[in-house]
């Protein structure tokens, strides 16, 4: 018979890549929540508002605006994350100061 399968309960972090779909659409369509009991899309959003003010910043300067998507939908639901303008630059405390590169919000 199968073992039911126990969540983690050490882990109190989720990686930021397990939040991409969600933070790009607003649903967990690849379900990588459900492992650490997240289990619905309005959990997922719900519980996205805190990870989009701590993984928001990292997320935005990697951010790849095309024409159908300028901006993912964390930041059109919650704002642009602390220290990152809305001029496609990300400030010193975030951006090429601190390793990482500026990418711009939507190109004209």
């Amino acid at each position: 018979m199968p073992t039911k399968r126990r969540l983690a309960k050490r882990r109190t972090e989720i990686p930021a890549a397990d939040w991409e779909m969600v933070f790009l659409c607003g649903w967990d369509l690849l379900g990588d929540l459900r492992e650490y009991g997240i289990t619905g899309d309005e959990q997922a959003r719900d519980a996205a508002k805190g990870a989009w003010a701590v993984l928001g910043p990292s997320y935005m300067a990697t951010w790849k605006p095309d024409a159908h998507r300028p901006l993912p939908w964390a930041a059109v639901a919650f704002g642009l994350p602390e220290g990152f303008s809305g001029s496609g630059r990300v400030s010193r405390r975030f951006g090429a100061a601190a390793g990482r590169p500026c990418a711009p919000i939507a190109q004209r």
